[in-house]
């Protein structure tokens, strides 16, 4: 079949992974997004809402209560540029 249009990309979303140590809740994020909607934060696997369990500035990631203790239990998908 025939393909119209420009060539479709794929490209993986950018990942930032953490440590949590139980005690830290500053995180510094590998760029800047442009507002709470570009980027997803999960803590042991779940979703964490932001504004209420977090907030950013700039590319500084700021929980309310430090994640707990664990080996790559933070995760940040950057979901647009």
């Amino acid at each position: 079949m025939a393909y119209i249009g420009n060539p479709v990309y794929s490209t993986p979303h950018k990942v930032d992974v953490f440590n949590g140590t139980g005690s830290q809740a500053i995180f510094q994020l590998s760029r800047a997004p442009y507002g709470v909607a570009a980027i997803a934060v999960y803590v042991d696997g779940l979703y964490k809402t932001p504004t209420i369990t977090w907030t950013i500035s700039g590319d500084v990631l700021t929980f309310t209560n430090a994640p707990a203790l664990g080996n790559y239990n933070v995760v940040v998908h950057h979901l647009g540029y």
